[in-house]
């Protein structure tokens, strides 16, 4: 982790992007950040018991940090080992999948098809 945290910035601080970042460079970082991500999420699905895990409710940069950040900084991750946060009754938590390009995820955690625009689906 060393070697893309000098780069791109810690995972558990929640970091933004660097705002001199060539595009490219921020498409990587937020690659490389998500894969830890996905790696956390990975471990605790396998290890953990479901009910002491931490639901992913952080809306920040969520596409890459997988809703494991609230808000930027270190302050604002949420942690493996810290106090649970519980999840608002109106938030849905799916898992960290990606839907296909040209679709996007619905409230039930589904992928729309490709040919449906997001006013179809909601209005």
């Amino acid at each position: 982790m060393r070697v893309y945290e000098e780069v791109c910035g810690n995972p558990r601080t929640c970091p933004y992007d660097n705002p001199h970042w060539s595009p490219a460079k921020r498409e990587a970082c937020a690659e490389l950040h998500r894969t830890y991500f996905e790696h956390r999420y990975s471990f605790e699905e396998t290890y953990f018991n479901k009910t002491i895990i931490q639901d992913r409710i952080g809306m920040f940069k969520a596409e890459t940090f997988l809703g494991y950040c609230t808000g930027p900084g270190g302050d604002n991750y949420l942690s493996m080992t810290g106090a649970i946060i519980q999840k608002p009754d109106w938030q849905t938590v799916c898992p960290p999948n990606v839907c296909p390009l040209g679709t996007f995820m619905k409230s039930d955690c589904t992928c729309t098809s490709p040919n449906v625009s997001f006013a179809d689906t909601y209005i």
